[in-house]
């Protein structure tokens, strides 16, 4: 699936393992594919379960793997990222929970946004998070273009909600003390622990320094800039949260190499930390996507400056 954030930026978001078309080169990593189901909601969770076509309440996914882009559009996609800290809207580069579905055709039934105005606002496309500074309302469509009318999230009730970012089938939210909070499918542990069912009510992950300046969210990892500082966690099968590559998740943790960053960004399974000297890349790099002139499907943090 590609998606577009709204900047007029399009990323591919396919996974670089298992089940990618004919032609096309291998992971550099075996693994299961993430099955990007959106986490059962309703009820207050925020999420509404994708319904499979044997009705079991699970989807088959089929995985292609990302398209090759240049260091070019790198720092485009870097600089697309945009925070307005205190009150404003926060517009990152995020993915709806799970296939984009065909929301944009005329038979597609609307719904309308929440009559509060909303703080913080991620989403891509056809399904939207957003909160008013306490608490996270989130709405739009599902995998079958059927509309999700606007439902609170459970455990954030009571929240001051500082950031908010949405990843492939689950969202994140930091209060304004730093605590991070995670929802939706954990099917790899993109929530940080250990892979398991789709967890539908908000829980915390640890607690970053401080209220974050950026949060950005890839298929299965979430990453935060918090004074210059970047902090990930999730699934790091392709090294995307630390640069190494392993098979448990990780809980949130520093990447310690990366100092005076300006801004994140990712494509899906790698991570980009822009700093005054260049920008920082790790994770996946099956097709060059990250650094195009490096050798390694996977790579640890290295730094990439302009010539």
């Amino acid at each position: 699936m590609d998606s577009n954030d709204g900047t007029g930026m399009t990323v591919g978001n396919h996974p670089p393992g298992g089940g990618a078309p004919q032609g096309w080169p291998s992971a550099p990593a075996a693994g299961p594919a993430s099955a990007p189901h959106a986490p059962a909601g309703g009820g207050g969770a925020g999420f509404a379960a994708p319904a499979s076509p044997g009705g079991s309440g699970d989807f088959l996914w089929s995985p292609q793997p990302p398209r090759r882009r240049v260091m070019g559009r790198v720092l485009l996609s870097v600089a697309a990222v945009c925070a307005l800290v205190g009150g404003g809207v926060i517009l990152g580069r995020v993915f709806a929970p799970g296939v984009q579905p065909a929301t944009s055709s005329p038979e597609a039934e609307a719904i309308s946004e929440p009559a509060s105005s909303a703080g913080l606002r991620s989403g891509d496309g056809s399904y939207v998070c957003s909160s008013p500074g306490v608490g996270v309302t989130c709405w739009g469509a599902d995998l079958e273009g059927k509309t999700v009318a606007p439902a609170a999230v459970a455990g954030l009730e009571t929240v001051k909600v500082s950031a908010l970012s949405v990843g492939r089938g689950f969202a994140v939210a930091v209060d304004e003390g730093g605590v991070v909070y995670s929802w939706g499918a954990n099917d790899l542990g993109q929530l940080g622990t250990t892979p398991g069912d789709a967890v539908t009510e908000a829980t915390e992950v640890g607690r970053l320094p401080a209220a974050p300046d950026q949060v950005v969210s890839g298929n299965e990892h979430t990453c935060a800039l918090v004074d210059s500082s970047v902090f990930c966690f999730g699934s790091n099968r392709y090294g995307q949260v630390t640069g190494s590559v392993a098979e448990e998740p990780s809980g949130l943790t520093q990447v310690s190499e990366v100092q005076g960053a300006i801004e994140l960004g990712t494509s899906g399974y790698d991570t980009w930390a822009l700093t005054a000297e260049g920008t920082w890349v790790w994770g996946n790099n099956s097709w060059g996507q990250a650094d195009p002139a490096a050798q390694e499907s996977v790579l640890g943090p290295v730094l990439i400056t302009e010539k």
